[in-house]
């Protein structure tokens, strides 16, 4: 039989029940204590990392470098990243001051910024500078001066390039070198000196002799392109050879001139070879469109149609049987794309000339064996 609950039971438990409810309450108590001192903490900490990091900058400056990396560029860039400059001293890079800056941090590159202070306020900040420079001796020093620049060792302006150009000023078809140095400037080279030389001048003659050049356009461009490090890679990934301080760069592209036979190569003569009476033949211009998209320069082209004198006189020569077709001067073959191509739709004579052999790989032809007009579906 369960013994009734009485009050003597209730008030003889009172107290445990009040204790474990202090208990309970002290613990919220200290809980709620400990979660604010860890969220002023945290909101300390966050204040901490947004506060600017104070910086003291010091700009060493060029008197005489008119064409030198603009260092207003580099401490604009540095104040963009969440930093409160203090200090800002410019010294001359010829005072005493700044000789002995020059040897206490060891600085090949001018102009430059010594940058002093909290360089490690925050992740952001440390991760910017190690992209821009290095620390030496508690200082950030900025390394990563675009050219040109003054460089110490040498004591000359380094990143100033000259340019060459042998052209032939009677082929109005060849390269327009101009175009490349126009690309180069507009991805930050500084040409400082410019020059075209005609090939047949005596100077262009004692040019080519002591450079060795094959062709006319060709680009010399002085060795200091070097300084221009992520275009300077493609120099020898594009065979450009380096000779007395001058890469040499021949035209990359047809029409030339060949100096050592002394005649423009890559003007092509063009004959197409068409079937007036044939309605249903594919359009023998179509390989004008595809001869243009291999960057092929015309000299000449005639349409020949089939019942003329002079297309008969070629058809016999070359034994062409099948109509349309196109037919090329030897100068077609110094376009190497043009040339490795050609081995799947024709020939090349024993004269040099590319003869068209299949017509059925552009659409429906006439068969001059069998006289038989041949339809694209049909031919395949």
């Amino acid at each position: 039989m369960k013994a009734a609950s009485t009050p003597e039971n209730f008030f003889r438990f009172f107290p445990y029940v009040i204790i474990l409810l202090l208990a309970f309450s002290l613990i919220n108590v200290y809980l709620l204590f400990q979660r604010e001192e860890q969220w002023e903490k945290a909101q300390t900490e966050l204040q901490e990392k947004l506060r600017p990091a104070s910086l003291q900058v010091v700009i060493i400056t060029l008197s005489n470098c008119e064409y030198c990396y603009n260092i207003s560029q580099a401490l604009a860039d540095l104040q963009k990243q969440n930093v409160n400059i203090t200090s800002q001293e410019m010294v001359s890079a010829d005072s005493a001051v700044g000789r002995e800056l020059i040897a206490k941090y060891a600085l090949v590159k001018l102009p430059t910024i010594l940058v002093g202070g909290e360089l490690n306020h925050s992740e952001k900040l440390q991760s910017y500078l190690a992209q821009h420079g290095e620390q030496i001796q508690g200082r950030f020093v900025f390394t990563a001066l675009a050219p040109p620049y003054y460089d110490v060792s040498t004591k000359i302006i380094a990143g100033l390039v000259t340019t060459i150009v042998l052209k032939d000023p009677g082929c109005t078809q060849c390269m327009d070198l101009s175009t490349l140095l126009s690309s180069l400037e507009e991805q930050g080279v500084l040409i400082k000196n410019k020059k075209e030389v005609a090939y047949d001048s005596p100077e262009g003659k004692d040019l080519a002799a002591r450079f060795g050049l094959e062709l006319a356009p060709t680009l010399l461009i002085s060795k200091e392109i070097l300084e221009y490090r992520e275009l300077s890679a493609g120099l020898a990934e594009g065979g450009a050879r380096l000779r007395y301080g001058y890469y040499i760069i021949p035209a990359p592209a047809a029409p030339y001139r060949d100096l050592s036979a002394n005649q423009i190569k890559g003007l092509v003569t063009v004959y197409y070879l068409n079937d007036s009476s044939c309605r249903g033949c594919y359009d023998v211009l179509i390989n004008r469109n595809i001869l243009q998209q291999f960057g092929v320069a015309f000299k000449e082209e005639k349409i020949l149609d089939v019942a003329r004198p002079e297309a008969k006189s070629l058809l016999q020569k070359y034994n062409i049987s099948k109509i349309p077709v196109i037919i090329l001067s030897p100068d077609a073959s110094v376009y190497p794309s043009l040339d490795k191509a050609w081995k799947s739709v024709g020939t090349v004579a024993d004269d040099g000339w590319l003869v068209m052999r299949k017509a059925e790989v552009l659409g429906t032809y006439r068969d001059l064996i069998t006289n038989q007009v041949v339809s694209a579906g049909a031919a395949r």
